[in-house]
């Protein structure tokens, strides 16, 4: 993975050895990262947490909005991971990934994170 990463020319930080991100600035979600992680069965996962699950209001129309959002886009699942957190991810295995695969999922990610962003942020407040 670190081959593919470094021959995709994005910057880069490693976190663990088998856990990396790279840093996106987009226009409604700031300086945020794409986390890309393997496990030892040859997956590969990229995603983005967009909010912690005690930032969002958990209404009706924010659930719509996030079913509406998973039939929207591509390639990318939206959904709450095991902490209650909202996600937007892609799944590959190792053998399938080149560096232009690699590079088309971590910028799928990061712009659908942000899209998704942009469509539920009045359920999602600031403070921490």
């Amino acid at each position: 993975m670190v081959g593919l990463l470094t021959a995709s020319g994005q910057t880069f930080i490693t976190h663990k050895s088998n856990v990396w991100s790279i840093v996106f600035d987009k226009d409604s979600l700031k300086n945020f990262k794409v986390i890309i992680s393997t496990d030892s069965k040859d997956l590969v996962v990229i995603f983005v947490i967009v909010a912690q699950k005690a930032q969002m209001n958990l209404s009706p129309e924010f659930m719509q909005a996030l079913l509406r959002a998973n039939h929207d886009f591509d390639y990318v699942k939206v959904g709450f991971d095991n902490d209650g957190d909202l996600f937007v991810r892609a799944d590959s295995t190792c053998r399938l990934l080149d560096v232009d695969e690699l590079k088309a999922l971590t910028t799928q990610v990061a712009s659908s994170a942000n899209d998704l962003h942009k469509s539920v942020k009045g359920w999602i407040s600031t403070g921490k």
